[in-house]
């Protein structure tokens, strides 16, 4: 019998479960073993390795986190550790593993496929910064958590006559800001470095603004410094919020439980189809591969049209 295994790596992204979820389904009407690596790469150095059940994924779709575990393993880089990984897959008889998780993650999978291990990658990261897919697993919850909280802040910026800067996350990609910020009406955006703080501080000048929010990607600043140079340019009381991994909790929207399991099962696809050195990916709104190398190489930038909009909007 085929056995294969999954692992979350990285930081946890909403419909990472959905994903285990989708995979499980898709190995077992296949008739493939399906096992569980906890803690990411950390983990599967340590061999801590289970055999995954229907007990253990029937109830996971709705849950945010991953029921595996995640974490961050800086020693992966190193040659002799990636040589390791490869001979305890081998030891287990795991001919291929599933890699849920971002950017980073897709670098110890290659690796790893380098050293003879099948290895599909799957999407799974809040900041929709792959550049091969359209989508990733977790940016639907991400930005709708987002946008609640900036309605709420909204109210209270309104009713108190101040700003509020609601910084959000997204590294250094500033899509869930430019989403979000749209989405919430926000006064401005700041979804990359590109802006500065005095280009805003002249926007809400311009528009006679004494009251609202301020959206501002991770990646582009910090929010207290920045509502300390609005409230002091404008003199108007500005607060700062950073919402932080309150991005990342919580239950997935209906659209990551779909698209997660969906990716998940598609991984398992590939994997039948011996393209197990691929990356599954959405393209026009349709699940293909892409192989590790090409992806990798693959950037994404915001919509220009989106980015203008979210400026157009942001003078009403």
């Amino acid at each position: 019998m085929k056995k294969i295994a999954v692992l979350t790596s990285g930081g946890d992204a909403q419909g990472m479960n959905a994903a285990i979820y989708g995979i499980f389904g898709r190995a077992q009407e296949l008739g493939y073993e399906l096992y569980g690596i906890r803690n990411g790469y950390a983990g599967l150095l340590r061999e801590d390795i289970v055999k995954l059940h229907r007990e253990d994924v029937r109830h996971i779709v709705a849950k945010g986190g991953t029921i595996l575990g995640t974490a961050r393993c800086d020693e992966f880089k190193e040659l002799s550790v990636q040589k390791k990984a490869a001979d305890i897959c081998r030891k287990y008889g795991i001919s291929d593993l599933i890699v849920i998780g971002g950017d980073g993650s897709y670098q110890g999978a290659y690796c790893l496929s380098k050293q003879g291990i099948g290895v599909v990658g799957v999407p799974g990261t809040i900041d929709l910064d792959i550049g091969c897919t359209e989508y990733t697993i977790g940016f639907d919850t991400a930005v709708n958590i987002a946008v609640e909280a900036i309605d709420r802040i909204a109210d209270t910026s309104e009713a108190h006559s101040c700003f509020s800067v609601v910084e959000v996350m997204g590294r250094r990609a500033g899509f869930i800001a430019l989403w979000s910020g749209i989405a919430g009406s926000a006064r401005a955006i700041f979804a990359d470095s590109n802006t500065t703080a005095e280009q805003i501080v002249d926007h809400l000048r311009k528009y006679h603004f004494t009251s609202g929010t301020i959206v501002l990607a991770e990646g582009a600043g910090k929010a207290e410094p920045m509502a300390e140079i609005i409230e002091r340019e404008l003199h108007v009381h500005t607060r700062a919020n950073v919402l932080a991994f309150i991005q990342r909790g919580g239950n997935p929207t209906a659209k990551d439980r779909v698209y997660g399991s969906m990716m998940g099962a598609y991984a398992v696809d590939l994997i039948k189809k011996g393209k197990n050195h691929h990356l599954v990916c959405v393209k026009h709104d349709e699940l293909c591969g892409v192989e590790i190398s090409e992806g990798m190489k693959q950037t994404k930038e915001c919509s220009a049209y989106l980015a203008h909009l979210g400026r157009t909007l942001s003078c009403i």
